[in-house]
């Protein structure tokens, strides 16, 4: 099918007075298919981000976060003025400042950020999530493409072995100790 935009200005005479129409027809069949397609590119796009495991975020060169895919709901404090998402709210406080200036310091500099973190869950909780973001610059400024991956087991699990690994190694300090004072005697 063809799509043509019609335009109409009316056409007077020297007294203003209306006596006629000028019309303008403009085929544009190929910027509407071209929107087409990118429409249908956007939403398989946001299909595939949804998909993912991981929380999906975009941000503007200023470091404003404006999309985040579906696993944004499982996070607590994530709100959504106008355009813009406010993430900040999420943050564990302990790990606020850490997070704050490792992400001001990729956007001043525009290199890669990455950051572990605890996230507020829905139910309350927090869990410690990588957080990661690339900078990609074009003639239209900067974006931010990013991630944030749920390693809150892995986390734990290296807390407890170095929690075991510094006791094991208390231990075997007063043995060592043991040992000696024993054979001193």
């Amino acid at each position: 099918s063809v799509v043509v935009n019609f335009a109409f200005i009316p056409h007077r005479d020297i007294q203003g007075n209306i006596i006629g129409l000028i019309g303008i027809a403009h085929d544009v069949t190929d910027l509407a298919n071209a929107r087409k397609r990118v429409e249908k590119n956007e939403t398989r796009l946001q299909h595939l981000a949804n998909a993912m495991p991981q929380v999906v975020w975009i941000a503007e060169e200023d470091g404003t976060v404006t999309y985040y895919n579906d696993r944004v709901k499982q996070f607590s404090g994530v709100d959504k003025v106008g355009s813009s998402w406010i993430w900040e709210n999420t943050v564990h406080p302990d790990d606020f400042e850490a997070t704050s200036k490792a992400w001001t310091e990729a956007i001043v500099k525009k290199t890669a950020y990455q950051k572990e973190h605890r996230i507020k869950m829905k139910d309350g909780s927090y869990r410690w999530h990588l957080s990661r973001g690339l900078p990609f610059s074009t003639e239209d400024g900067t974006k931010w493409y990013g991630t944030a991956t749920d390693v809150h087991d892995q986390k734990v699990l290296e807390m407890n072995l170095e929690n075991i690994v510094t006791e094991r190694t208390l231990q075997l300090a007063r043995s060592n100790e043991d040992l000696q004072q024993f054979a001193h005697v």
